[in-house]
């Protein structure tokens, strides 16, 4: 089956057409909030009409589903958004405006509503449901299962059914559907989702930081350690150790970035473990590890900063509408 896409607005929108809302987002960049799921279907739709005009850019506001995503155009947190026909039809009544439809053709159910081609924009995306098997399954194995599905599509209960989702009746094998693929996945891997983080890379920061103060305070060490093994030879050994705890830091660092910047690990965890162990190591150097007093300030406030950590970045800098 296949869902189309219908492009909408608050009832009291003053963008008439889609073209309009188009030129207000190419007139004030990032201005237009665009409510989409991102990286979902909703969120392509709108990197293909910001592709398709050439200077119109968008706020895409991470939302979710069609309800919340109507929820946000019906409160006036966000300008536009998309909807499948079903939801459009179904929130409609509720104080929504369509402003195009996003296919080849209009579509039966909403033959007012003029599609996005119509308007200059060539943007047609209706997303289609697939069935697939694992790869090497024999071909015969597949051909049967498609036979069954295409007596099944052809059912007047299913066709009922479809009707009443306002889905269209699609059907794709062979060959049809081998070039179906190859075009879609070619016209989506063109768009850039350009989907870049508003907030510092608090990780990286703190890696360059430490790096930098990391190589200065080396400097200083091997200059103080030739100077005071002049005056006297016994410091040598005191200098060495402070040297290591200062590799030892900037390994920490390089750990804790890697953690979550290359691997992507909870930045609550990674945290913690990199105030416990850092602080471990500072209290081994100073010969104070085995003190109960501060094994407990450390490992209080390890786990204290993680939950700080993951509280801030999960709940205090979000988008909320």
């Amino acid at each position: 089956g296949r869902t189309g896409a219908v492009i909408v607005v608050h009832e009291d929108s003053p963008h008439q057409s889609l073209q309009d809302l188009m030129q207000a987002a190419a007139d004030r960049p990032n201005a237009v909030t665009f409510a989409a799921n991102l990286g979902a279907p909703s969120h392509f739709v709108g990197l293909l009409l910001e592709q398709s005009h050439g200077t119109a850019k968008f706020r895409f506001a991470q939302v979710g589903g069609g309800a919340d995503r109507f929820a946000a155009l019906k409160g006036k947190h966000a300008t536009a958004t998309t909807l499948s026909l079903e939801e459009y039809l179904r929130f409609q009544p509720e104080g929504i405006r369509a402003l195009a439809f996003l296919g080849e053709k209009r579509h039966e159910q909403i033959p007012h509503v003029a599609t996005a081609m119509e308007q200059g924009l060539p943007v047609d995306h209706t997303v289609i449901q697939y069935w697939w098997m694992p790869k090497g399954t024999p071909t015969d194995r597949c051909d049967h299962f498609a036979s069954i599905l295409k007596r099944a599509i052809d059912s007047p209960r299913f066709q009922e059914q479809l009707a009443e989702l306002k889905i269209d009746p699609v059907f794709l094998d062979g060959q049809e559907l081998a070039t179906h693929l190859t075009e879609t996945e070619a016209a989506l891997t063109r768009v850039d989702p350009g989907v870049d983080s508003p907030l510092p890379n608090i990780p990286l920061i703190l890696a360059i930081a430490a790096g930098l103060l990391g190589v200065a305070m080396l400097t200083t060490r091997f200059h103080t350690a030739a100077v005071s093994q002049q005056k006297d030879p016994s410091q040598e050994v005191g200098h060495a150790n402070s040297g290591r705890l200062v590799l030892i830091c900037i390994v920490l660092l390089a750990l804790y970035a890697a953690g979550t910047i290359q691997w992507g690990l909870p930045l609550g965890i990674m945290t913690t473990l990199f105030v416990g162990t850092l602080g471990l190591s500072l209290a081994w150097h100073d010969k104070m590890m085995y003190r109960p007093l501060v094994s407990a300030t450390i490992a209080g406030t390890a786990l204290g900063l993680g939950v700080l950590f993951h509280l801030v970045f999960t709940q205090v800098f979000e988008i909320g509408l």
